[in-house]
């Protein structure tokens, strides 16, 4: 009888045990999915405010740093130096 209650003993130690087990990794898989869910929140976000800004500090039309050339002046002929 003993070898039998002990066996017992033993079999629901192991299933206590495997229980445990499985509630941590229950319990690690639902905070990576809510991780995952987060992050993916915050990368929606971060573009958002990312576009928001760049709307904010784009240059008015027509403002740019492009510079035009005006047409070179004609160059007097008396500059000081003549031709030979």
């Amino acid at each position: 009888m003993k070898t039998q209650s002990s066996r017992s003993l033993r079999c629901r130690r192991h299933a206590s045990a495997m229980i445990a087990v499985l509630m941590v990794l229950a319990l690690i898989s639902a905070f990576s999915v809510a991780t995952a869910q987060r992050m993916y929140s915050l990368k929606r976000d971060l573009k958002l405010i990312e576009q928001k800004q760049m709307l904010k500090f784009r240059p008015p039309p027509g403002l740019t740093n492009r510079v035009e050339l005006s047409p070179k002046p004609e160059a007097k002929a008396e500059t000081g130096l003549r031709a030979p």
